[in-house]
């Protein structure tokens, strides 16, 4: 096959985040898809109560991904470095390094979340009328999951090395197929939530094979081979010491946001459908400064193995202005469009009203969310994860969890509970930012 990776120590900056990131932002796009669909589908054809049920097992599906996603993070790490010094033996123990690892890991990931998923459903308060589809959605979702997690690594592999195109190809057709299996399997044969956790199984199943296919058959530096596929120590411990700290962090902010959701689960099944509503929404609106602050961590690991510091620092600012103007529209528009985001997942008036509630806290400080999230991906892409994860901590989860359990014990009202969500990135920001100055003046430009 032919060589489809970019190296980003030259050339334009600008251009090279962009094209880079735009690919990553449309399979991002489809890959929320996934859940979402199950989503409006859920909504519509099974009412409020199921919705709730499928969007009470978000938050735990991801920080169990989460942790594996610091995983990823310290691959992706390690294989750009490589890529850009130019080390391809290093590379090809990357590779198939991280591949058996994930294989390992899947597979502890998948009996581990089958066994605990009653008893974090039970930890988080989920209300009675939804225990139960909530508990076969998330078993179900949990028996697949080593193959969402395959997906990602192997398209993490090719991100790494400046491809995000082709992951997006695989992930556009595996995404379409998820929307036809959901149609077929909830719509047509009427196996409720069930059927909406097995159509994202089988979608994820298809895009796994896909990249895996992808990497075996290309002739590039990081070529999979099954018979190199094996662990080697030393390599593992540089991912895990990159991986872990992040992963720790990613864990750790998804459980946060869950027993976040217990606060709304409170107020009963119409504002954890409303919570479940407003966070497909929050997870496409940030979508775009994802795309960039990832396309930043790879430019920035390739820049930084080949030792070209300025490079970085002209990168960091062009990344930050393109990330701040696009962060703008979005929240702009999902402000004033709230009433409709909501409704596309529930027609039902406290649904709706609850929603907007919660999108009308969190979309004015959006740039925020965006500036944090761009240093802390700076910080990973030269290799430094553990103070990241610690201001990732102190902002995404202690700062919110205080808050709520000072407001709950003051108050009975829903007015300031929506708070808690945005409060935790301008600490996260101030901390990382500052961080981020002390570091890079002193190791890279003095």
């Amino acid at each position: 096959m032919q060589t489809k990776s970019v190296d980003m120590t030259q050339g334009n900056i600008a251009s090279l985040l962009v094209r880079f990131a735009v690919p990553l932002l449309i399979g991002n796009v489809f890959q929320q898809l996934y859940n979402t669909v199950d989503c409006v589908i859920v909504g519509n054809v099974l009412g409020k109560d199921a919705l709730g049920a499928v969007g009470s097992t978000t938050h735990i599906i991801w920080a169990l991904i989460g942790f594996f996603n610091g995983f990823s993070t310290g691959a992706g790490v390690v294989i750009s470095q490589a890529f850009g010094a130019k080390k391809y033996d290093d590379l090809q123990k990357a590779v198939h390094t991280t591949l058996a690892g994930t294989l390992i890991l899947g597979a502890f990931m998948t009996v581990f979340g089958i066994v605990v998923s009653p008893l974090i459903l039970r930890l988080i308060s989920t209300p009675a009328e939804i225990f139960v589809q909530a508990d076969v959605y998330l078993k179900i979702y949990f028996g697949g999951i080593v193959f969402l997690m395959l997906y990602n690594m192997g398209a993490g592999i090719l991100r790494a090395t400046g491809d995000s195109k082709r992951p997006l190809y695989f992930l556009l057709f595996s995404s379409v197929l998820n929307i036809g299996f959901d149609v077929l399997f909830v719509v047509l044969f009427r196996w409720g939530i069930a059927g909406a956790a097995y159509a994202t199984v089988l979608a994820e199943i298809i895009s796994a094979a896909f990249v895996l296919y992808l990497l075996m058959r290309t002739d590039d530096v990081y070529k999979l081979r099954l018979r190199k596929l094996q662990i080697d120590i030393p390599t593992l411990k540089r991912i895990i010491a990159i991986g872990l700290p992040g992963g720790i962090s990613g864990s750790i902010t998804y459980f946060s946001n869950t027993f976040m959701q217990r606060y709304f689960n409170y107020f009963g099944s119409a504002c954890t459908a409303a919570w479940a509503s407003f966070s497909k929404v929050d997870q496409f609106s940030y979508l775009p400064m994802t795309s960039i602050s990832f396309s930043v961590a790879t430019f920035v690991g390739q820049n930084y193995g080949a030792k070209q510091y300025e490079r970085i620092r002209h990168g960091i600012r062009v990344a930050v202005r393109i990330g701040l103007v696009s962060i703008g529209i979005i929240s702009a528009i999902v402000f004033a469009c709230a009433e409709q985001c909501i409704s596309l997942f529930s027609r039902e008036p406290d649904v709706i009203r609850f929603g907007v509630i919660f999108i009308h806290a969190a979309a004015p400080w959006y740039f925020l969310c965006c500036l944090s999230m761009t240093y802390s991906q700076v910080m990973r892409g030269l290799g430094n994860v553990v103070v990241p994860t610690v201001t990732g901590f102190c902002g995404f989860v202690a700062t919110r969890q205080i808050y709520l359990f000072v407001v709950s014990r003051v108050t009975d009202s829903f007015t300031f509970i929506p708070y808690a969500y945005p409060l935790g990135w301008p600490v996260a920001l101030g901390l990382g930012y500052s961080y981020y100055r002390y570091y890079t003046k002193r190791h890279l430009w003095g």
